[in-house]
């Protein structure tokens, strides 16, 4: 381990607020550092066994094998270095550079994870993993339905979302982004009237409405009795506010299946 790595490691861990921090930070090092030696290696399988159990059973091995020798090509690599590890209760970034024989310049990647039955399991590979050919963990249609109508209860009707965003402002009309997506249905809550729109309607009404955001969800993952989701709070900016500094702001969800039913656990990341 070099010097940086040792530096910023005693750093991380005298700024750390407490014990479990330090231990999620050592158990990430941990982790992040088998998977740059199997990397280093081409040792494929190694990296394939800290997925998760979703990622592994519908996910086959020969197919992850391929996408890894696409990218890789015909380059060596020289060393793998761990830059920034950011972990939060349940999820965590780890920022990796890889250096390439014959370049003098680092490629940047992201591995993402997440805490699932107390230990850290890899969840995705930026810039190696394509998101269509690999898309998982969102199968079961109605399971995901579910978890979207909680979240859209949590973050809007029960208005924990303005806990986290400042000056967030619940209001009575709720417009949900219509894509024609698997997951869009019905959701409704008592005095609070919930509408999904296309964003040509949403242009349209947003005027006659009194509209000031519309809100948008990302990707909806199932981990066994685990799950995550992302939100987007996307503000309408009429033509006397052009000159407004206004911008999307987001929060990921994390829920556990309790009795059959998505109990909400955490706020993860926001932007």
């Amino acid at each position: 381990m070099n010097f940086l790595i040792i530096s910023f490691l005693i750093n991380l861990l005298i700024n750390c607020e407490n014990n479990s921090k330090k231990s999620d930070f050592l158990q990430l090092l941990e982790k992040s550092s088998k998977f740059n030696q199997a990397l280093r290696k081409s040792n494929f399988l190694t990296i394939y066994q800290l997925f998760n159990s979703t990622f592994r059973k519908e996910i086959s091995y020969d197919s992850f094998v391929k996408a890894m020798r696409e990218w890789l090509k015909d380059r060596k690599i020289a060393a793998v270095r761990t830059r920034y590890i950011n972990p939060t209760k349940y999820s965590a970034i780890v920022s990796i550079y890889i250096y390439f024989e014959k370049s003098k310049d680092y490629y940047y990647i992201a591995t993402n994870w997440l805490n699932l039955k107390d230990t850290w399991r890899l969840v995705w590979i930026s810039k190696i993993l394509d998101y269509n050919k690999f898309n998982y963990g969102n199968k079961n249609k109605e399971e995901l339905k579910k978890i979207l109508k909680k979240m859209i209860e949590i973050a809007f009707y029960e208005n924990k979302i303005s806990k986290i965003i400042p000056k967030f402002r619940k209001e009575s009309y709720l417009v949900i982004l219509k894509k024609e997506r698997e997951l869009e249905h019905n959701i409704s809550f008592p005095n609070m009237r919930i509408k999904w729109l296309t964003l040509e309607e949403i242009k349209k009404n947003a005027y006659r409405l009194k509209l000031k955001y519309y809100i948008d969800f990302g990707t909806i993952r199932i981990f066994d009795n685990f799950a995550k989701g992302y939100i987007d709070i996307i503000p309408i900016i009429y033509e006397f506010q052009k000159n407004s500094h206004f911008r999307i702001r987001g929060v990921e969800m994390f829920f556990k299946k309790e009795n059959d039913d998505w109990q909400f656990i955490a706020f993860g990341s926001r932007w």
